[in-house]
């Protein structure tokens, strides 16, 4: 079971529109996942600030790291466009003003083998002093 969950590709999609603020922030928790077998990939839905200059940094230092641009048709639309380009066994969605959790898709992995669950959801917390390991 273990070779499995490690040598899984994890696609991990990414909508963006107008997402300078957070982005950042978003792509250094992704980029520094100690699940390290993933493709990221960046779906601009047609963002006009600098979204595309922070995405081009990670593509630049981090082949894993891949940007499509589109014309804005909204958060699913660049969802379905996402889908439609990933490679991987799994698929994790992440907004691009949110952070996740060190660890998070190491452990979504094996639980989906461990358990022939076919999709792993999990709640968020608005401020990270609310996360328990369970």
């Amino acid at each position: 079971m273990t070779d499995v969950v490690e040598n899984s590709l994890l696609s991990i999609i990414v909508p963006i529109y107008n997402s300078e603020l957070y982005l950042d922030e978003c792509l250094e928790a992704i980029k520094n996942q100690t699940y390290v077998n993933i493709e990221v990939l960046l779906i601009d839905d047609g963002s006009t600030d600098s979204s595309k200059e922070i995405c081009k940094k990670y593509t630049e230092s981090d082949n894993r790291f891949k940007y499509y641009f589109k014309e804005n048709g909204g958060s699913s639309s660049a969802r379905n466009y996402g889908l439609d380009l990933a490679n991987g066994e799994y698929v994790a969605f992440v907004d691009s003003d949110d952070i996740v959790v060190q660890g998070i898709y190491g452990k979504c992995i094996r639980l989906a083998n461990e358990n022939d669950y076919e999709c792993v959801r999990f709640k968020f917390a608005k401020d990270i002093n609310e996360i328990v390991d369970e």
